[in-house]
């Protein structure tokens, strides 16, 4: 028996999943922290092969037996599940369809959609049990019934900035996963170069401070605007940059509706604290994202995920501040 219970205890302790909600996150190793593994999707755009086009996480709904996953979009202001994607399994699911709740509304793209109350959700194992999440009806791609059983991944939902409320956002672009603890590995608070950013509660939007030239402006960091290290409208770029001298232009989907976008060199550098991001890339303007909408909101444009790809980054919701690990 003796020998029988090592095995045992292994097996129960493999057998508890791995919670969102840690109270000892500090005394964790890299290793040991309750990562979420994400994979990122690709697009032909304009007869281009685009690599990393989304990053892409492994959702479970309830109990439902189904192999679902979601877009990570920290530009999202809500954690949101498709209501054209995942009306057939709503269909068999009456105690879900139950925690659909509409007193309780979110307004996106012109329209007000209901909410599921209390809905448990798990990304990769990690569980986020007892959560709103908004029921977006008219979004995402239908199902034909022959195709709901079958063992294919079905993409049926955003997962957004709430999830980590109140918490400490990593992404490990490297290794590809990302995890929302309570605080710090004890040791990162010295290997993370941290600046102090806004963070919109009522949006869950994170702006950075990007010094381009000589001006620190306002930037919205997105990780849903993954092909682009800096988008911004047309004549801002063409400020930073020479418009004469395009080097890229793409068409694409932003929430399905095609949008053009064009890529010039800047000739300025840009820096987050004292970091100097890769000067290389091409920063990106659009007709999308005019002068008057963006003044109106107050922030300068949007940067991504590219800046990033090599790097591990720190989102501190708690404390308000972005940080880069130090290898």
């Amino acid at each position: 028996m003796r020998f029988l219970l090592v095995p045992l205890v292994v097996i129960l302790l493999a057998m508890i999943p791995k919670s969102a909600e840690a109270q000892s996150d500090r005394f964790m190793t890299d290793d040991t922290l309750p990562w979420i593994h994400f994979s990122w999707s690709s697009g032909n755009l304009g007869g281009r092969l685009i690599e990393k086009t989304a990053m892409i996480v492994p959702l479970k709904i309830e109990e439902l037996p189904y192999a679902f996953e979601a877009q990570f979009d920290l530009g999202a202001c809500s954690t949101m599940i498709y209501g054209k994607a995942f009306a057939p399994y709503l269909a068999m699911a009456s105690d879900i369809r139950e925690k659909i709740d509409t007193t309780q509304t979110v307004f996106l793209q012109g329209a007000s959609y209901p909410c599921f109350a209390d809905l448990s959700i798990q990304l990769d194992g990690v569980e986020f049990p007892n959560r709103r999440v908004v029921f977006f009806e008219d979004f995402g791609t239908e199902m034909t019934k022959d195709s709901l059983c079958t063992s294919t991944i079905k993409h049926i939902g955003t997962i957004a900035a709430d999830l980590f409320e109140g918490k400490i956002l990593i992404i490990d672009y490297k290794n590809q996963r990302l995890c929302g603890i309570e605080s710090l590995p004890s040791d990162w608070e010295q290997r993370v170069e941290f600046v102090d950013i806004e963070y919109v509660k009522e949006s869950n939007l994170v702006f950075l401070p990007l010094q381009i030239g000589d001006i620190t402006y306002r930037v919205m960091f997105d990780t849903g605007s993954s092909i682009f290290p800096l988008l911004s409208s047309l004549s801002k770029i063409a400020r930073i940059s020479n418009p004469d001298r395009c080097v890229d232009s793409l068409t694409v989907l932003s929430w399905g509706k095609p949008v053009d976008v064009y890529g010039y060199i800047p000739d300025v550098k840009i820096m987050l604290g004292k970091e100097e991001l890769d000067n290389s890339l091409p920063v990106y303007g659009s007709d999308m994202l005019n002068d008057k909408n963006l003044d109106r909101s107050g922030y300068w444009g949007l940067t991504g995920n590219r800046y990033f790809l090599d790097k591990t980054i720190v989102i501190d919701y708690k404390n308000r501040r972005f940080g880069i690990l130090k290898e």
